[in-house]
Order: C-alpha cells, then structure tokens, then sequence
C-alpha cells in the first residue's frame, strides 16, 4: 500500500505532518507554504521500500514535481507520524 505525506520540517523538534492521498497532500502543502512562507515537501513512500522519495515541492509560486527527490529513511518518517 503506498502513502503521500506532506512534511513540513522547520527543525527536528518542530515538524508537522500530514498524510493522505496524493490531492490532499498537494492540497495541505500549498496552504501550508502559503501560511509559512517556506517549501513544504510531500513525500510518497511504500512499505517495502526502506526510503521514502521527495515527489513534490509547493511554494508560494505553486506546486513542482521534483525529478529526482532526496531520499528519507521510513524510520523517521514513521517516529513523526
């Protein structure tokens, strides 16, 4: 089963995560960096998979596909969820 999520990591201590189907995410993100002024990340990750890949990126100007997204270990990802 594969799942979106968007991160908004400002620190290690202060992130907020929001997970759901690929629009909500994109959704949430582009609120959020509108909110915050900063790129907010969503992510798309998969069980069997050890990393999660960076697929998007929204900013104030709007959202872009990254072509080749940063890896995240899942062990992190699964801490802030």
């Amino acid at each position: 089963m594969r799942m979106f999520i968007g991160l908004d990591a400002v620190s290690k201590k202060d992130t907020t995560v929001h997970k759901g189907n690929f629009l909500e995410c994109c959704r949430w993100a582009l609120e959020r960096a509108h909110e915050t002024n900063r790129p907010i990340k969503v992510v798309y990750a998969r069980p069997e998979i050890k990393a999660a890949k960076v697929i998007a990126e929204a900013t104030n100007e709007g959202l872009r596909h990254v072509h080749a997204g940063t890896l995240i270990p899942l062990k992190k990802l699964k801490r802030l969820l």
